[in-house]
């Protein structure tokens, strides 16, 4: 299993994530590329990491806060499994990144390309005490079941580690995640594909296969 670490903004290629990972599988696994979210476009770096993906064999995609904003996408187009730590999937609308010496230009990008979307394959983990996005749980229950709020801050979610053990056994054992699919299915009512604000029931996915992707 080969995992590409996506830092947030103004962070490091061996954030938190990177080490709690580090103590999970072998270095060599994790692809954690430095991203310079304050001078780069997005489609420059979108063109960057999906070459990554392909050239590195990736198969689960992890971002924190900005990260993330890059992480459902890749997801997405790739037909690969993430896991989101505190995404921030409006970065023309945090203060932190507005506040920072980022260009309009850049700014701009990012307003045009922020969308939350439907993906089954997305698994969140959401600070109680983040104070940099505030509200994001609420933002974020639309995108996908897998959902949970933790403990900690925008930056540090205190036991990530373990945290990243659960998903990750979810993720390698193909029955558990099917059995993990359908108990999450049973608890929800209906979900909201937030880009053209149309509602399904859940009885309309119970059926698929939890195997292929109606993107793929």
């Amino acid at each position: 299993m080969r995992i590409l670490n996506l830092h947030g903004f103004m962070g490091k290629a061996d954030n938190r994530t990177y080490s709690a990972l580090c103590e999970l599988m072998p270095k060599e696994d994790i692809v954690s590329p430095k991203l310079e979210y304050m001078n780069a476009h997005p489609d420059e770096i979108f063109t960057k990491l999906t070459e990554i993906i392909k050239n590195e064999d990736i198969d689960i995609i992890i971002g924190q806060s900005l990260g993330g904003f890059f992480a459902l996408s890749l997801a997405f187009n790739c037909g690969l499994p993430c896991i989101l730590t505190n995404p921030c999937f409006f970065p023309a609308e945090t203060k932190v990144i507005v506040n920072s010496e980022i260009s309009k230009d850049i700014l701009d990008e990012y307003k045009e390309k922020s969308r939350i979307r439907f993906f089954r394959k997305a698994y969140i983990l959401i600070s109680d005490n983040d104070t940099i996005i505030p509200g994001n749980y609420e933002k974020c229950k639309v995108i996908t079941p897998h959902i949970k709020q933790v403990e900690g801050t925008h930056s540090n979610i205190k036991n990530l580690k373990e945290e990243l053990i659960e998903i990750l056994g979810i993720l390698k054992d193909p029955d558990e995640r099917a059995i993990h699919l359908t108990d999450l299915f049973d608890k929800i009512d209906k979900i909201v594909i937030v880009d053209d604000a149309r509602t399904f029931d859940v009885s309309q996915l119970k059926d698929i296969d939890f195997e292929k992707d109606e993107d793929e």
